[in-house]
């Protein structure tokens, strides 16, 4: 029996899932929202956190599903804020990550996207390598006025980040997969 091409999409951030929401479009995959706040288990590990979320999103909606997390990674603070990316925007913010980075500037965001239907998660990765500014530069949400991605620019230029952000890595592969799989 052919699944449908249309998931749930497990957010209560409005900005993540007109992202997500897009990406998906882009392969023919319409996705729905299921706005619910979902008990994240403390780890370090941003796999364990998005499995576990889609796990607990599946039991509520009983539908495939899609969860997703993503940190900021600054190499001169040793990884962080990482999976503390969300609680660290909203307390200390940009200006915040700003006034703590090295000189060392290097950072990656990771974005991990789980699908779960019922059965073990999967789970799909999207890393992009780049730096943090020196300044904020306008548009854009979260960290992405503060980082700029090596070989495509600053996050907070929209075009930049559509065509090659840890979010479209991450849910382009969730993508294919799901689309081979139906």
């Amino acid at each position: 029996m052919r699944r449908s091409s249309e998931v749930v999409f497990a957010t209560t951030n409005a900005n993540k899932y007109a992202e997500a929401r897009g990406i998906l479009a882009g392969f023919g995959i319409r996705a729905r929202r299921l706005r619910r706040t979902l008990a994240e288990p403390q780890s370090t590990s941003l796999q364990v956190i998005a499995a576990a979320k889609a796990r607990l999103a599946f039991s509520i909606c009983r539908r495939p599903v899609v969860a997703e997390d993503a940190g900021l990674f600054v190499e001169s603070l040793g990884g962080f804020p990482g999976p503390y990316s969300s609680y660290i925007a909203s307390t200390i913010g940009n200006a915040g990550i700003l006034r703590l980075v090295g000189r060392d500037r290097s950072a990656r965001f990771v974005s991990v996207a789980a699908y779960c239907d019922g059965r073990t998660p999967r789970t799909f990765t999207g890393v992009v390598r780049g730096s943090i500014s020196r300044r904020e530069a306008g548009g854009g949400w979260g960290f992405d006025p503060i980082f700029r991605a090596d070989g495509a620019g600053p996050y907070s230029d929209a075009g930049a980040k559509a065509r090659s952000s840890h979010r479209v890595l991450a849910l382009g592969r969730f993508a294919r997969w799901y689309l081979r799989n139906l």
